[in-house]
């Protein structure tokens, strides 16, 4: 049975204005097209790379519909190769580049730091948890923090019956949240 939270309890942030010294502003990074090849109206032929082997080549197919000319084609295998466009796993994942954007401050109102239980992990997956939170460690996705705030979250099992997805419930924060 599936049971959603009722309208009264739903949470909302504050309807005020954001003060300017959170505002976020986008730096744009002084010519940020120095530095970059020239295109080829000829480009080589696929030579793997460090990332983007021919094993990686063939699983994204470039050419799905093979609209694409045999010279179009090699362009856009040479592109990738060249710039590295695709992640292959989560350790490649990142943040956004401090050169555009600086560190996001979020503004609140004053209140209280609370510090929140999470749910109980069955303990036939907390190997797998652990896992997740490691690879999220080493990707940049979470950082070390001493923070006074600790948020609920809970594990669930996706579709597919097998992977793992890391819940967070962000509704204390929403309440304080300008």
């Amino acid at each position: 049975m599936l049971v959603y939270k009722p309208v009264a309890k739903k949470v909302y942030t504050m309807p005020t204005t954001t003060p300017p010294k959170y505002r976020v502003m986008c730096e744009r990074a002084p010519e940020p097209l120095v530095g970059l090849p020239d295109i080829s109206s000829h480009p080589p032929d696929f030579i793997p790379g460090m990332h983007f082997t021919q094993a990686c080549m063939d699983k994204i197919d470039l050419d799905p519909m093979n609209w694409l000319w045999p010279e179009e084609l090699k362009l856009i295998c040479w592109l990738v190769c060249i710039h590295e466009l695709v992640l292959y796993n989560t350790s490649e994942y990142g943040c956004l580049n401090e050169r555009y954007f600086l560190p996001y401050k979020i503004p609140t109102v004053l209140h209280a730091p609370w510090s929140q239980c999470n749910i109980p992990i069955l303990p036939s997956m907390i190997g797998e948890v652990t896992c997740i939170i490691k690879e999220k460690i080493l990707s940049g996705i979470y950082e070390p923090s001493m923070a006074a705030y600790h948020s609920h979250w809970f594990c669930i099992i996706k579709k597919d019956g097998k992977l793992l997805c890391l819940v967070y419930d962000l509704q204390p924060l929403n309440v304080v949240t300008i």
